[in-house]
């Protein structure tokens, strides 16, 4: 079965610019103004498989995933470590960029604050593992909080996935970073902050 299982509901709101990959290890999105470099040995997922993905993810909250699909925009880029299909959490990370709207003055940390609430709902035995707090991203003011939730799919499989969730507002825009993998998977944790830390907003 092909799905991201360590992406998270940030698959739901994120929203596609031009982009482009060097075929190895290195994504740009000029028109985002955002790039970053992968592990030699991740993998850049294809935008069709991450559509097709997301269709397979199931919210306990019926109501709430027929809104995010109905809102839904496809991510910038998703990398992952193994090739699916993967018959446990696939570490992941994905970035995503869209307008902050009402959302427009508030603080990285305000967003978040208010972005979690609808996580919350998504998924019933959602925990917060390490509380939101004030970060940097590529020199700019951001705010991460670290998740625990059970991602299930619509073919009855049901993943314990441990995901930082990373918002950073830019101008009249906010970058979201997506870090999923297996709790305790120490050897991704590594290799997903060595990919935030790659991360270059560009003019």
């Amino acid at each position: 079965m092909r799905i991201l299982r360590g992406a998270s509901v940030l698959a739901f709101v994120m929203l596609a610019f031009p982009l482009w990959a060097d075929g190895k290890n290195r994504f740009e999105s000029p028109t985002a103004g955002i790039a970053f470099t992968k592990p030699e040995s991740w993998i850049f997922a294809s935008m069709q498989a991450t559509l097709e993905n997301r269709e397979k993810v199931r919210l306990d909250d019926a109501e709430l995933e027929r809104q995010m699909k109905v809102q839904a925009n496809p991510p910038l880029a998703v990398v992952m470590k193994h090739p699916e299909p993967y018959p446990d959490v696939n570490p992941s990370f994905q970035v995503g960029l869209r307008p902050l709207g009402p959302l427009e003055g508030k603080t990285a940390t305000e967003i978040l604050g208010l972005i979690v609430p609808t996580l919350e709902k998504a998924h019933a035995d959602f925990r917060i593992v390490t509380p939101i707090s004030e970060s940097m991203v590529g020199g700019l003011a951001a705010a991460r909080v670290s998740i625990h939730y059970t991602l299930k799919t619509s073919d009855g499989g049901a993943y314990p996935t441990w995901s930082d969730m990373v918002v950073v507002p830019r101008g009249k825009f906010m970058f979201f970073i997506g870090m999923g993998r297996k709790q305790g998977d120490e050897g991704a944790t590594a290799e997903v902050e060595k990919m935030l830390a790659s991360i270059e907003f560009q003019p």
